[in-house]
């Protein structure tokens, strides 16, 4: 049978059924390639890899197996690459401006740290306090 053209809903069901047999006989080889081959069709590979490990360890000729753990090599690798190349992406390039940032209208003018705008002045007999207000000096 071959599996790999299986739409969605199937890799579904030709998972739920190699479980019912490794409930009945854990160490059911088939059963474990049908799985891995169904976790292979959904895209989680390590499920896959897990399955296959563990029946090559029970049956280490088995064909079958060894060409699915080929497969299984092979789209492991294919995926790193394709990560490997997405993060080196994200990181490559630095986060820089080519031209500086433009004040918007909406942008408040600088201060000197008093409140008061660099461009004010104050009247004469008054001082600013840290918090931005006036004294006035009483005459």
């Amino acid at each position: 049978m071959r599996t790999h053209h299986c739409p969605q809903l199937l890799w579904h069901v030709m998972h739920t059924l190699p479980l019912q047999a490794l409930e009945v006989d854990p160490n059911n080889t088939k059963a474990m390639y049908r799985r891995a081959q169904a976790y292979m069709g959904q895209g989680d590979n390590v499920e896959a890899e897990q399955d296959v490990k563990r029946a090559l360890l029970l049956a280490p000729q088995d064909v079958d197996l060894l060409n699915l753990q080929k497969r299984l090599r092979v789209v492991l690798r294919e995926e790193a690459q394709k990560q490997k190349a997405i993060y080196s992406k994200m990181f490559s390039k630095p986060l820089v401006r080519d031209e500086p940032a433009k004040p918007s209208a909406d942008a408040k003018p600088a201060t000197d740290g008093s409140g008061m705008m660099e461009s004010d002045t104050l009247p004469p007999g008054t001082e600013p306090t840290p918090n931005g207000s006036v004294l006035l000096e009483e005459a």
